[in-house]
């Protein structure tokens, strides 16, 4: 009976010793499949997070902090793909407006190389017709000018228009001795008349002036003896400057300048390059 016994014992002590190793292998694989389910979502939580607002780096990646944070696509409202703000039409104005006066004001590298083509760049207001530009109320109204506005550029036009006209008259006399056309005619043909009669004088004027401008000839001052040429080019090439300073006067320095160099102000402005060396 005591064998009996044992061996009953034994037998339980067996069951329970396969029964524990089972529950504890049932644990630890429960648990492998828990950790793995978290890491799972995990995993979808991080893929979810790329290009939102707090983007998960990978080992080893570094933030860049002037890198900005790409937002989840919601479609192209913009126009553009690159996540840039879009641009404004007053971005496009500012943008164009300083690329006009980059224009107008080269570097000492742009002007070294135009003295090279005898290469000189107007920018003027357009005051060589029979009569002044002016600013019609379409104008005023793409440019936002109000009506106080309005008149003071269309006065500044007219006066640089009139005194332009004596400027060029005289030369036109001086250059015709006084043979040329007793009519009145624009400032414009008369300018014609002037370089047709001035023959190499006007490329030999451009050539001074564009080294000048370079830094690598004195100017003398538009006044006799200088050239006729000369004179007439050096008057011409600053008038866009007598047009931003008397606006800035009666308009302020920031109005002045856009009304100078804004691609909206074209209808009044006009720039050229001329160049040309003389010949040798």
């Amino acid at each position: 009976m005591g064998k009996a016994l044992l061996l009953t014992l034994g037998i339980g002590l067996l069951v329970l010793i396969v029964f524990g190793g089972y529950e504890v292998r049932e644990r630890f694989s429960r648990h492998q499949r828990e950790s793995a389910i978290r890491m799972n979502v995990e995993d979808g939580q991080r893929s979810a997070w790329v290009g939102r607002s707090s983007p998960q780096l990978a080992m080893g990646e570094r933030l860049d902090p002037s890198a900005t944070e790409t937002a989840p696509d919601s479609g192209d409202v913009s126009g553009e793909q690159d996540g840039s703000a879009p641009v404004t039409a007053a971005q496009q104005e500012m943008e164009a407006t300083a690329v006009a006066e980059s224009w107008a004001k080269p570097s000492r590298a742009e002007l070294a190389e135009m003295a090279k083509r005898c290469e000189i760049r107007i920018d003027a207001p357009n005051v060589f017709g029979p009569e002044p530009p002016s600013v019609d109320s379409e104008q005023a109204s793409i440019l936002s000018l109000s009506p106080s506005e309005r008149i003071e550029v269309n006065a500044t036009l007219s006066t640089l228009h009139s005194q332009f006209y004596g400027f060029v008259h005289s030369l036109y006399e001086e250059a015709t001795r006084g043979n040329g056309q007793t009519d009145s005619i624009p400032a414009s043909l008369m300018i014609g008349e002037i370089e047709n009669l001035a023959g190499d004088e006007m490329a030999q004027a451009r050539q001074k002036m564009a080294r000048a401008a370079a830094g690598l000839e004195a100017l003398s001052q538009p006044v006799l003896p200088s050239s006729l040429s000369e004179r007439l080019l050096v008057q011409w090439s600053h008038l866009g400057d007598e047009l931003e300073r008397s606006l800035s006067v009666r308009l302020g320095p920031q109005r002045a300048r856009q009304l100078r160099y804004s691609p909206k102000a074209a209808s009044w402005m006009q720039r050229s390059a001329i160049g040309g060396c003389p010949a040798p």
